[in-house]
């Protein structure tokens, strides 16, 4: 059987813990399974611009990224390729603020994003300077 498709996850599978760049080894394969006609995708948890921002910075060019990897961010929320978002799935309004006033009233989540690329820091926390510096936000 040939597959067509492989997605990958980020943290811990291709990137390795504690690591800020994939591997060369890894980006290599990934070239490579490209080069043989596989459809690369690449799933995270993290938004989809931290995701290209990462391929990129691990050595894979950023035209390379957005015409050939289908991007998959917010653990399956979205979906990207070719800079068209080819899946979403939000909560209505209505939820998503029963779900964010839920998370700051536990302290669960540090930060909310949103579809117009906003950033809405919930709490003070130690990861807050991290979401602050990436995001350029204040």
């Amino acid at each position: 059987m040939k597959y067509r498709l492989a997605v990958f996850d980020v943290d811990d599978t291709l990137l390795p813990s504690g690591a800020s760049k994939i591997p060369r080894v890894t980006v290599d394969k990934l070239l490579e399974a490209d080069s043989a006609g596989m459809q690369l995708g690449i799933a995270s948890g993290r938004p989809p611009g931290s995701i290209a921002a990462l391929l990129e910075n691990s050595g894979i060019p950023l035209p390379f990224i957005e015409s050939n990897i289908v991007i998959i961010g917010f653990n399956g929320a979205i979906a990207v390729h070719s800079g068209r978002v080819i899946y979403k799935k939000t909560l209505a309004p209505p939820v998503a603020r029963e779900v964010l006033e839920f998370c700051q009233a536990c302290s669960a989540v540090n930060a909310a994003f949103f579809q117009d690329g906003r950033c809405l820091i919930l709490h003070d926390s130690a990861w807050r300077h991290l979401y602050v510096a990436r995001l350029k936000i204040e």
